[in-house]
Parts: C-alpha cells; structure tokens; sequence
C-alpha cells in the first residue's frame, strides 16, 4: 500500500462530469518519479461511489462534494490505496 493525493476537478462549472487525478503522496519514498494518472467520470455520483467502494467516507466524500461545487476542486491527501483499490478506481498500477 502506499499514499496517494486524489486530486478532484470539475469539468465545467455547471456539468456534473468530473476528473480524478492520482499523484503519489509527496511524504510517500517508495515511489519516485510517477507521473500523474487521471480518470475521467461521468457523474459526481459514478465517482463518490467508486470513492466508498475503496473505503473514503461519507464525511469526507460530502466535504469534498461541497468544495468541489464551490470552488471547482478538491484534494483528498494521504489516502492509502492498495493496487487492487487502485483498479476499482480505474487507475493503472503505479510501478
């Protein structure tokens, strides 16, 4: 396992399709040199579902819902993954 930034982006201001972007924690030092992975979801709701199913919380998953809708973006910081949470989110394994 290792620590990830999952960084959420709005595509537009008033749509509902979002980006995920995956960067390795900077506090991480097993993995050096990655380079940042993104998913593309359709719907807030497609991708907070994905989010719960590898274990983010409903609190948490509602601040980031609010920030997103305020500002446009959000960071998750030091969210462990597993490779296996990694696929459920539809990111390749980072090496």
């Amino acid at each position: 396992m290792c620590n990830y930034w999952l960084h959420i982006l709005k595509d537009e201001p008033h749509v509902e399709s979002c980006t995920l972007a995956l960067s390795v924690s900077p506090c991480e030092r097993e993995v050096d040199g990655t380079k940042l992975q993104t998913v593309h979801y359709k719907s807030w709701q497609q991708l907070s579902a994905a989010l719960s199913k590898v274990g983010i919380g409903y609190e948490l998953l509602q601040r980031a819902k609010s920030t997103l809708d305020s500002t446009g973006l959000e960071t998750l910081h030091e969210i462990q993954l597993s490779p296996e949470q990694l696929n459920i989110l539809g990111f390749k394994e980072i090496p």
